[in-house]
């Protein structure tokens, strides 16, 4: 995300909160701490993304055995 940040000319966080992108940046962001943690553990990640022909999606679904977990992720304040 930081990469991305730079090559989007994005220098301090107030540019950031501002910028079109600052959703996608944060649900990159998460994702990849998902990734890490999964890695750090030991484990092979379980993570996926979901959507479907109209258009609905899910932002992670993390797989822990047979059990699903549905993940939106957010980076604004509110939910709608």
């Amino acid at each position: 995300t930081g990469i991305a940040c730079s090559l989007m000319g994005i220098k301090n966080a107030e540019q950031l909160t501002t910028h079109y992108a600052y959703g996608s940046i944060f649900e990159s962001l998460i994702i990849s701490e998902l990734f890490k943690l999964s890695y750090n553990r030991g484990e092979t990640p379980s993570l996926y993304f979901y959507r479907d022909g109209s258009g609905a999606e899910v932002d992670c679904i993390i797989e822990q055995g047979t059990s699903l977990t549905a993940v939106e992720i957010k980076a604004g304040r509110t939910i709608y």
